[in-house]
């Protein structure tokens, strides 16, 4: 998996609620460009990790995954929002 993508995911599980592209954009203090972070973010929709969520601006939550909060991710590696850590 990407490693955007995975961090992504990471922070996403960490706030625990929707996020919009801007608000991922701004905790990478714009390092990332916003529209790899929007590109990212429709590729996790498409594969069933993300959805929408409507509202005044489009927000992404993770879809319910049976079992670990960390389902998402493949691999053995602790993820958080500082990156990939191998236990």
């Amino acid at each position: 998996m990407n490693e955007t993508k995975a961090l992504m995911i990471a922070v996403m599980g960490e706030f625990d609620r929707p996020m919009t592209s801007a608000e991922l954009y701004a905790i990478w203090d714009g390092t990332k460009p916003l529209q790899v972070i929007e590109y990212h973010l429709s590729t996790l929709v498409k594969a069933g990790v993300a959805e929408v969520v409507y509202g005044p601006e489009l927000h992404f939550c993770l879809t319910p995954a049976s079992g670990d909060s960390k389902s998402h991710l493949p691999g053995s590696g602790a993820v958080s929002a500082y990156g990939v850590q191998a236990h």
